[in-house]
């Protein structure tokens, strides 16, 4: 997301990321050398000094995008705009232009309920959120462990104890299988 693949629309948030340093723009798991693309400008990491897209580092695709949804989703109807396959590919699993993508309504629904996005630490952008909500400040593992971690924690102590009488039972019934000769 704010790549030359997907570029961003002018936010007041934009700061968030561009004042990012690159240390903790690697550890997010963007490479340094990807450059932030907000409106016309274009910003090396770490730097949040920007230089128009028109005159250097243009992006790849020639549209703004506010949700990194728009953008999966403009890449599943317009493959052509995306020349890198791999990119293509890795977009396209969450695009939803058919609607037909329940994995997208899950990440949907985390996010809103939630205002989380990432399962284990919170990534750099929501996936269905506009970039103007800002930065993801929680991963969506800690809540919706805490909401239904009462309940699952029954479900798992009834299923360990349903496997411990399992093995009992099958251990029982193995000495029945056991030749005894007679004498």
């Amino acid at each position: 997301m704010c790549s030359s693949y997907c570029p961003c629309t002018d936010t007041v948030q934009m700061t968030t990321w561009i004042t990012m340093s690159a240390d903790d723009v690697v550890a997010q798991g963007r490479p340094r050398d990807r450059r932030w693309y907000f409106g016309a400008l274009s910003y090396a990491v770490g730097n949040p000094t920007g230089v128009n897209v028109a005159t250097a580092n243009p992006p790849i695709v020639d549209k703004k995008f506010s949700s990194f949804k728009q953008c999966a989703d403009y890449s599943a109807t317009n493959p052509e705009a995306f020349t890198d396959e791999a990119i293509r590919k890795e977009l396209y699993y969450y695009s939803n232009t058919k609607g037909e993508n329940p994995f997208m309504e899950v990440i949907e629904f985390l996010e809103d309920q939630y205002d989380c996005a990432g399962l284990c630490r919170p990534e750099l952008f929501f996936v269905t959120k506009s970039i103007d909500a800002g930065k993801p400040k929680i991963a969506c593992g800690e809540p919706v462990a805490e909401e239904f971690g009462d309940a699952l924690g029954g479900i798992g102590g009834a299923g360990i104890i349903a496997s411990i009488m399992l093995f009992l039972s099958f251990l029982s019934s193995y000495c029945l299988w056991k030749k005894y000769e007679d004498e």
